[in-house]
């Protein structure tokens, strides 16, 4: 019997210092590195994390035998699990194409500053192809069309303390006609959950560099704050128009307002808010219908919700509670949310296992 895995999900305290985005890709390479066994922060960074289609999911998991980070694939009709790995690898960060035919990934392998691989399976025959290798990190990717992806990426700051850090973060654009390039020259502390909601790129980020105040500087004591902006995306031309000014959040409410998630048309997107007048803080889902201007909030059950997925009207979350993960899906015109898919550690820990071959 194969040993449990650990606890799925742990949610931060805290929003935007040490347990999103590029910074959690960080701690990544921190375990790699130094050994480390903090299963606390393993837990903090999955709790966000969540790759969702109309057919699957995917999330990311720890494995209690040489904790390293897997991916395990779940599939809403037959309830089929598997859990994929690669050797000496860290494996995060996924995203799934909307047909669930396709899933995306980085790959973060063991050892002193190696750097970081996107890859790409096909989610039924599990073959699967390096699309870029970056000496930095790699993360919140997506794909636009024609085998061309966004990216975020970081190279690696040797910080004050000597410890290497990857938190001077930018968008990259991979196509398979010119190789990657990068988009934007932002140096961010903080960058992730890049999404595409017709002409408009949506993201979350924090810590612009006194030099290039691309994003504000934000009050902690506020209690209307957001890390989500927008900047306008020629996906045909892969032109990233990028304003010489400071940028101003959206969606900016009572609360902090943090990763979102756009429909393709730019109809809806949806995101986490949390208040700031409790003491551990609750992620809660906001479905702002950009036609109406109409937002609704869904309270969510324990600690929060993941990350949303949203997939033309239908919005996808998940959330814990002990050991077990329930994923949700939402629909626009919907009263109710209705549950897809049930996991707990032990039927992780008995999911089917395959170990991933990747062709460069």
């Amino acid at each position: 019997m194969p040993k449990p895995l650990r606890k799925l999900f742990w949610w931060p305290a805290v929003v935007g210092i040490l347990f999103v985005g590029g910074v959690a890709v960080f701690s990544l390479q921190r375990w790699a590195s130094s050994n480390s066994s903090s299963d606390d922060l393993g837990r903090r960074d999955r709790g966000f994390y969540l790759a969702a289609s109309v057919k699957n999911a995917a999330l990311l998991v720890k494995s209690g035998a040489d904790d390293n980070l897997q991916l395990l694939l779940i599939d809403f009709q037959s309830g089929r699990k598997i859990r994929l790995r690669s050797e000496r690898a860290h494996l995060s960060s996924a995203y799934l194409s909307s047909d669930g035919a396709r899933l995306l990934f980085s790959r973060v392998p063991l050892g002193e500053q190696q750097g970081y691989e996107l890859v790409s399976c096909a989610t039924d025959t599990f073959s699967c192809r390096s699309i870029v290798k970056s000496s930095g990190s790699i993360h919140s990717a997506f794909e636009i069309s024609n085998g061309r992806f966004l990216y975020v990426s970081s190279p690696y700051f040797k910080a004050y303390d000597g410890r290497l850090r990857l938190n001077r973060n930018d968008i990259w654009m991979f196509d398979p006609a010119v190789g990657a390039r990068q988009l934007t020259d932002f140096q961010l502390y903080e960058l992730h959950s890049l999404s595409l909601g017709g002409a408009s790129l949506y993201f979350s980020a924090l810590g612009s560099p006194s030099q290039k105040p691309i994003i504000p500087k934000q009050d902690p004591s506020s209690n209307r704050q957001s890390s989500i902006f927008q900047l306008p995306f020629d996906a045909v031309k892969g032109f990233l128009s990028v304003p010489s000014t400071t940028l101003s959040p959206s969606f900016e409410a009572s609360g902090i307002a943090t990763r979102p998630s756009a429909s393709a048309d730019a109809s809806l997107v949806a995101f986490l808010r949390t208040r700031t007048d409790i003491g551990a803080y609750r992620y809660d889902l906001v479905v702002a219908d950009l036609k109406t201007g109409a937002e609704r909030l869904i309270t969510a059950p324990g600690r929060g919700f993941s990350r949303p997925v949203v997939i033309g009207d239908n919005i996808y979350v998940s959330f814990t509670n002990g050991d077990r993960v329930t994923i949700r899906r939402y629909g626009r015109d919907e009263v109710e949310m209705l549950s897809v898919a049930e996991i707990d550690d032990a039927s992780v820990a008995s999911a089917e296992v395959v170990d991933l071959k990747i062709a460069p």
